[in-house]
């Protein structure tokens, strides 16, 4: 259910990012009504996984964004007006879906450190593959990869003690088994990461 609300995330980002590259001259109508049905769309599946949540309440900016779209009739000339009124809101919808798209990753985050604090050392040699290997979408590597294609900067710049964590996990990847202690020193510093991550302000 989370990967849902992830992949809608990221469909409405597409679709803001497309106008927000657009010049007025180059907004249409038929841009406008394509991505009005696509929103549609994309609206019909959020009302199935959001609990009840309105999408105009978690998305207020892409809301209005989408009503401005949805407004332009076939029979109503193109304006310099409105192609600006559009990017400009194609602009602050983006921002919200990033801030959205931020926690989402953040909330996966903290959901992996706070297993991986957890861990039993004598154990951890069957585990670590999990929080390392990206096929997992919910990895802590995986959501970082995913932090950084996304353009929100290096993590390990904004995550030093994560990413120091992640690094030795990486370290791991040889299938060696290694001491006890070593395994527990990465169990330790996943709590000092889970504290950085919680932290942190979007």
């Amino acid at each position: 259910m989370k990967e849902d609300f992830k992949k809608i995330g990221y469909t409405l980002r597409e679709i803001a990012e497309y106008f927000c590259k657009k010049t007025p001259r180059e907004v249409t109508f038929a841009d406008a009504d394509n991505y009005d049905y696509e929103i549609s769309e994309i609206f019909q599946k959020w009302q199935k996984v959001s609990f009840g949540v309105p999408f105009e309440k978690e998305f207020p900016c892409f809301d209005a964004f989408w009503e401005e779209l949805a407004s332009w009739n076939a029979q109503e000339p193109w304006t310099h007006e409105k192609a600006e009124r559009i990017i400009r809101l194609a602009e602050k919808a983006l921002k919200e879906i990033d801030e959205y798209l931020k926690k989402r990753i953040i909330e996966g985050v903290v959901k992996e450190l706070e297993i991986l604090s957890n861990e039993n050392p004598r154990d951890f040699f069957y585990s670590f593959e999990s929080y390392i290997d990206t096929y997992y979408e919910d990895s802590i590597c995986a959501l970082i990869l995913k932090w950084e294609q996304s353009g929100y900067g290096d993590f390990g710049a904004t995550f030093p003690i994560t990413a120091g964590v992640v690094a030795k996990l990486e370290s791991l990847n040889d299938f060696v088994e290694r001491p006890r202690e070593v395994y527990a020193d990465i169990i330790a510093s996943a709590k000092d990461a889970l504290k950085e991550v919680k932290e942190y302000k979007i």
